[in-house]
């Protein structure tokens, strides 16, 4: 069984890291208790990727303190 590294920081940033979106909401309920005055949903983003799509499907929204989080268009490899 492989390790999971669900977050990466640096200075004042951090990238959430999740293998599939229900652990994503639920890491980022963990960041919403955890930061509730330190994260900004205008300052955040989340970008999707998956071996079988190659951007965020329709529907997919994260958000912080009930505010939604942008997409990042990308290119999966």
């Amino acid at each position: 069984m492989g390790t999971l590294v669900g977050a990466l920081a640096y200075a004042d940033d951090i990238t959430v890291l999740a293998p599939t979106p229900s652990v994503m909401c639920y890491m980022l309920r963990i960041c919403e208790e955890y930061g509730r005055e330190f994260f900004n949903a205008a300052k955040s983003a989340s970008m999707y990727c998956d071996k079988k799509l190659a951007c965020c499907p329709d529907g997919l929204t994260f958000y912080i303190d009930g505010k939604e989080i942008a997409v990042v268009k990308n290119t999966c490899i």
